[in-house]
């Protein structure tokens, strides 16, 4: 006998529910009746309790601030014991920056919380917005899901290790260090052995707090930057990122590591920017980079520099984390060792 469940679905805005306006697709509310619709027709769907929250003012991604990250996640928080699972509809441009924030904001919230959208607007004939929505629904009615995950063309993906990769195609997120967590086929395929391991326990109300690492610093003031690489770059433009971004600096580097390093102003401009206090975090700019800066000479130096090795960290997950840490109140000397440590699954035990 089917046990029935509540899914929470949380509609933030973007290309989803977009429909056409003087002024191009924006944002609208007609989604909430689309996916009535989807879910009383769809025979599994149809018995559990799936309430929709329009999420007021919708949301283009593209206009995303770190707060919005934080405010959703204090939304789920309030609302975790009302629902056995959450979806949140999102704009695809920067889903992966909100999935791996998400993942660090609700460390230990224990139950499944899926965000997903669409390449094309629920609207418009052939869409993937009902695929996506209903797909996400399945994956968050799984209880052995208790994390945040992304869910796009089919594949369920760890929040924190998927990037978009493609700005057309259904199966536009990848997941290049981590494989999928489950896969829809005829029914919903779960990869069980890549499931972030964590305590299976239910958390209880009264124990939420506890479980909810209380934030000590806003994230609206909080600034981190994220700055790429590329041959000519200047000491003066790293020192700039870093006088606007105070509280960390994402580099991302060439491939293992590597960096013009035997230019002095980058050198000096990087260990100013330490010697100040901000952090800077090496990731790789290939979509499936991993930082090793022991390898080459130049990664070495710029280590020496005081640049803490990402491993296998995203950009988006790292810049993401670097807010997290600063928001729970990372002590300057524990910094490199609390980035190079797993929080949610964002990096591989031996990255």
């Amino acid at each position: 006998m089917m046990t029935l469940k509540t899914i929470r679905i949380l509609y933030v805005g973007g290309t989803i529910g977009m429909e056409q306006t003087p002024s191009g697709y924006a944002p609208a509310t007609s989604l909430v009746h689309r996916i009535a619709t989807w879910t009383t027709t769809h025979p599994q769907l149809a018995p559990h309790d799936i309430q929709v929250e329009v999420c007021e003012p919708l949301l283009d991604s593209a206009n995303a601030v770190p707060m919005d990250w934080s405010r959703l996640a204090s939304r789920l928080w309030a609302q975790r014991d009302s629902a056995d699972g959450f979806v949140v509809l999102h704009g695809t441009d920067t889903m992966a920056y909100t999935a791996s924030a998400l993942s660090f904001l609700l460390k230990g919230f224990g139950k499944p919380v899926v965000v997903t959208g669409s390449q094309l607007p629920a609207s418009i004939p052939h869409s993937d917005a009902e695929g996506n929505t209903l797909g996400a629904i399945t994956c968050a009615l799984e209880p052995r899901i208790k994390e945040v995950t992304i869910f796009f063309g089919k594949r369920l993906l760890r929040g924190n290790r998927a990037r978009k990769r493609c700005s057309e195609a259904f199966d536009s997120f990848g997941s290049p260090h981590w494989p999928a967590l489950a896969e829809m086929r005829e029914q919903l395929v779960v990869n069980v052995a890549g499931l972030l391991k964590g305590d299976k326990t239910p958390v209880k109300a009264t124990l939420k707090a506890k479980v909810q690492t209380p934030a000590t610093r806003s994230f609206d003031t909080i600034s981190v930057g994220l700055l790429k690489l590329f041959p000519g770059i200047s000491g003066d433009l790293i020192a700039a990122a870093a006088r606007i971004h105070p509280d960390g600096l994402v580099l991302e580097l060439y491939g293992a590591g590597a960096g013009p390093a035997a230019d002095p102003d980058i050198t000096t401009a990087l260990r100013e920017v330490v010697a100040r206090g901000t952090p800077i975090v090496g990731v790789s700019q290939s979509y499936s980079g991993k930082v090793d800066l022991a390898v080459y000479e130049a990664g070495q130096a710029l280590a020496a520099c005081g640049v803490i090795d990402g491993g296998d960290l995203s950009a988006e997950a790292g810049l993401a984390k670097i807010y997290y840490l600063h928001s729970i109140g990372t002590a300057p000397a524990k910094f490199a060792e609390a980035m190079r440590n797993s929080i949610a699954g964002e990096l591989c035990p031996t990255a």
